[in-house]
């Protein structure tokens, strides 16, 4: 018997959706779960090879705050994805909130964030950039509430922060490891 969905209930609608769902698992036994539905996003960790840096954004991010872990969370620029393909809304996402133009992503993969409670998963990017690709302050959209702050770190920092923990955004932490692997050159 494979598993199945016996029933999902609606609990809230807004921004997403938030359920529970009741399944059937392979071995007959059922289980009701919270699941929250709003999507995949994606991101996109822009670096700058000749100047040997990442762009990387901060903000306030109310589980970070909830949770007393911190406040301003360290994050690649990311969105969620709307109607338009992940490598469209990762450039869109990349400008509103950094203020590069990235021409050409690198995809890393697509990944789930957490399976045991979201529908979400990430399309990860890489994205070249150079000093003349930065046509704004960036910052994100203040009519979607965004308070944004850019920052350009040495790849040397990014990647201790990544290895020391300091760097806890699991979507950040991989695109930091991809770019590591990737291109070990800029990396050491």
């Amino acid at each position: 018997m494979a598993a199945t969905i016996e029933n999902v209930e609606l609990v809230y609608e807004g921004w997403g959706r938030f359920l529970l769902v009741r399944m059937r698992r392979e071995d007959g036994s059922v289980l009701t779960q919270q699941l929250d539905d709003h999507g995949d996003g994606v991101a996109v960790l822009p670096y700058d090879p000749d100047r040997k840096v990442v762009t990387v954004v901060r903000q306030v991010r109310p589980s970070a705050l909830f949770t007393g872990r911190g406040v301003m969370v360290i994050e690649a620029p990311a969105g969620r994805l709307d109607t338009d393909d992940p490598e469209a809304c990762a450039k869109r996402e990349a400008l509103e909130e950094s203020g590069l133009k990235i021409a050409e992503l690198e995809h890393i993969g697509t990944f789930w964030i957490s399976p045991a409670t979201s529908t979400e998963r990430a399309h990860l990017y890489l994205g070249r950039y150079s000093e003349a690709d930065r046509l704004s302050d960036g910052g994100g959209l203040h009519d979607e509430g965004e308070q944004i702050i850019v920052e350009e770190v040495p790849i040397a920092r990014i990647l201790a922060m990544a290895d020391s923990g300091e760097l806890d955004d699991v979507k950040t932490f991989c695109a930091v490891q991809a770019l590591r692997l990737r291109y070990p050159e800029i990396c050491a």
